[in-house]
């Protein structure tokens, strides 16, 4: 049984091997040994919880969330219980304002995503897409995002603005849709690919579609526009 306690301490005397075991031996779970307590805690079920929501990175969360609920829900975990503490992994209440991410803190004030991940890794639903994500926060060390669709990038030793737009969700009739910054094409992308693309360029569900070369002059006018004012 699990217990109404959602803490994240232990229940005593609990086997540690839980945390090993995958979403799909949820059901085959080695049984405790006599004596032990019957009681489980969120803190040993966590670990699966992730692991299963990792494997589902880019699918639709609706269909994932169902998978989860019915999956685990056969191992014998109330649905109240994962109800109660997705939350805590998955931001589900998600917008976007002029290219950033925003969300609700745990007093349902508006925050930034980027904010809330600073506190622990953070996957979420895109507002656009309705896919399960990760949040990839933004290096700007190599980067100056200059709009919603457009970011100046170092790529080797030279400077290039990037001109972005949605990864396309239809093969296209004519053509192939194709990455200027990696060349590759970008229609129908693996899970792989995106969150490729979403590491290169600080945002997801988007790709380059032009880029041009950027001089020192240029750059340097545009690093003391976007710097914050004091």
């Amino acid at each position: 049984m699990w217990t109404d306690d959602l803490s994240d301490e232990p229940a005593r005397g609990e086997p540690r091997h839980l945390n090993s075991a995958g979403p799909e031996d949820l059901p085959s779970l080695e049984p405790m040994k006599p004596g032990r307590s019957s009681k489980r805690s969120w803190s040993q079920l966590r670990a699966q919880v992730q692991r299963f929501l990792q494997a589902r990175l880019e699918q639709p969360w609706e269909t994932t969330r169902h998978e989860l609920l019915l999956t685990f829900g056969a191992a014998g975990v109330p649905p109240r219980i994962l109800e109660q503490r997705l939350p805590d992994l998955v931001e589900q209440d998600v917008w976007r304002e002029e290219g950033v991410l925003w969300c609700r803190d745990r007093n349902a004030i508006p925050s930034l995503l980027e904010r809330q991940a600073a506190q622990h890794p953070r996957l979420y639903v895109c507002p656009e897409t309705g896919l399960l994500r990760r949040f990839v926060r933004e290096d700007t060390r190599n980067r100056l995002r200059t709009s919603e669709w457009s970011l100046v990038r170092q790529l080797g030793k030279r400077w290039y603005e990037i001109s972005l737009a949605p990864l396309p969700t239809t093969t296209p009739r004519r053509g192939i849709t194709e990455d200027v910054v990696l060349r590759c094409p970008v229609d129908a992308p693996s899970s792989t690919l995106v969150a490729r693309l979403a590491r290169l360029y600080g945002r997801e569900g988007v790709y380059a579609r032009d880029k041009r070369q950027v001089g020192k002059a240029e750059l340097q006018r545009l690093r003391e526009e976007l710097s914050p004012r004091g």
